[in-house]
């Protein structure tokens, strides 16, 4: 079913799966750095995560959301979501897509929720910025 969703809709689903919850509690900040990763991987060419922001988004273990076993997957299958969120979601995404997006966490290409125990890739790295309840990294250079 996955291949039915365009890019964007892909895009839209990740910052859904991943950062809804946050943006009651510190606005469209949450979806904009989660957006802001997307787009960093994508642009470090030839990449790692994909050649293109949906290969980014659909790359196995990369957004927790897409995970066989993550609670959030059956929702990002459905194929129409239509609260007010996934709105704001398919705005960020449109606007990154159209080259339009801020990078709002200083070329971070990684993150993980504050709450969980740091997963090895973050030990001894120093995070660039925490929004809400996301601590970001760049441990790849973009430039």
């Amino acid at each position: 079913m996955i291949q039915t969703f365009s890019d964007v809709d892909i895009i839209a689903r990740t910052l859904y799966g991943e950062a809804r919850g946050e943006v009651a509690k510190v606005g469209l900040i949450a979806l904009n750095a989660v957006a802001s990763v997307i787009w960093n991987r994508w642009r470090v060419q030839p990449s790692y995560f994909g050649r293109t922001p949906r290969e980014v988004c659909l790359k196995p273990y990369q957004f927790s959301c897409w995970n066989k076993n993550d609670p959030n997957l059956e929702r990002l299958l459905t194929h129409h979501i239509t609260d007010e969120t996934y709105s704001l979601c398919r705005t960020v995404a449109d606007e990154f897509l159209a080259g339009k997006g801020e990078d709002v966490v200083n070329g971070s290409d990684h993150y993980h929720a504050v709450w969980l125990a740091p997963p090895s890739w973050a030990i001894g790295k120093l995070p660039v910025i925490d929004i809400g309840v996301h601590r970001f990294y760049r441990l790849r250079s973009i430039d």
